[in-house]
């Protein structure tokens, strides 16, 4: 449910240049970050977060990202978030959050399986969208993120592509007939 969508090198891959050419490029001062704490239905393609520019994600965000959903939502009997193994989903301030409303419930996802977590391929929407060029100053990077996540509704046919529940549960003898073969 996080993402820090900042612009560096890896906007860099590869370039040809002639022998002797310099080419320049701006990575940021790193002192700035965009931390983005979001929440994807794959249901109904409904996207909410959080953007911190000054804070650090932790326990109190992730609830007030929990408040937004419920805000949205209050009718809910159900709401299941997949989440990755931060820290901050299993603060004090998140358990009693939760205690207080049952409707909620957090599945941890396993470690190194960002595929498995939808916002986490829907981050790489906005990084390749947003990104694709340097922006100049934070600002601009900032800008550029929120043009993206502000309008995702129109980019709907290009974001289903990514955002597919569609999954294949390898059996432990479909594993042993691979490793056999």
């Amino acid at each position: 449910m996080l993402a820090t969508p900042l612009g560096g090198l890896e906007l860099v891959y590869h370039c040809w240049l002639l022998l002797g050419q310099e080419l320049l490029v701006g990575v940021g001062d790193g002192r700035k970050r965009l931390n983005i704490l979001g929440a994807y239905s794959p249901d109904d393609h409904e996207y909410l977060d959080i953007r911190l520019t000054r804070d650090n994600i932790n326990g109190e965000q992730f609830v007030n990202l929990l408040r937004l959903i419920y805000e949205r939502h209050p009718e809910a009997t159900q709401v299941i978030l997949y989440v990755d193994g931060a820290r901050y989903h299993t603060k004090p301030v998140v358990k009693e959050w939760l205690k207080r409303d049952p409707a909620f419930c957090l599945v941890t996802l396993p470690a190194y399986s960002p595929n498995l977590n939808l916002i986490e391929r829907l981050w790489r929407f906005p990084r390749a969208r947003a990104l694709s060029r340097w922006p100049k100053t934070f600002e601009e990077m900032q800008a550029a993120v929120s043009s993206v996540l502000d309008h995702l509704s129109d980019y709907r046919a290009e974001i289903e592509t990514l955002m597919r529940e569609e999954f294949h549960i390898v059996s432990q003898e479909e594993r042993a007939a691979q490793c056999a073969a």
